[in-house]
């Protein structure tokens, strides 16, 4: 596991002083719900101005950090908000980052009745994503309709 070997710095390289104090406001507001390691990556869910809480996703790298992705619409260069609290969170908290094991562990670790059980519990309270799995399953390439918006359920 690549342990977390970065300061703010990195996170003031990639967010202007404007986003970077809304980043530190988040930290304090503790708008930062839930901070999960999985192996080399950080996920996090950050209560802001929708009603759902964005999801954040950071790759960590032998060289620090991938290419974060938010749910939020931010599109102005650099990290978001979000983004930026995730890390900062990450820096000055590191006792409050949960540690789960990848996904395809836990995933192995299932049997095949188990593995069929989530999938369709997903795709029932996913409606939108039973397509998709179906693809994925039979092994097809699965394209999203014109009227998807986005990812609001996957990554």
């Amino acid at each position: 596991m690549t342990p977390l070997d970065f300061g703010t710095d990195l996170v003031r390289a990639h967010t202007t002083e404007k986003v970077y104090g809304r980043a530190e406001a988040i930290v304090a507001a503790e708008d930062i719900l839930r901070l999960v390691r999985r192996g080399d990556r950080l996920e996090a869910a950050v209560q802001g101005s929708d009603v759902r809480p964005y999801r954040v996703r950071v790759p960590l790298t032998a060289r620090g950090v991938g290419d974060p992705r938010c749910t939020c619409p931010y599109s102005f260069g650099g990290w978001c908000k979000h983004v930026a609290a995730v890390m900062l969170s990450a820096i000055e908290m590191p006792h409050s980052i949960e540690v789960e094991p990848p996904l395809d562990e836990i995933i192995e670790a299932q049997t095949e009745a188990g593995v069929k059980a989530a999938l369709l519990a997903l795709a029932e309270a996913h409606p939108e994503m039973a397509d998709e799995i179906e693809a994925r399953v039979q092994g097809l390439e699965y394209e999203p309709p014109e009227w998807d918006l986005g990812d609001d359920y996957g990554w």
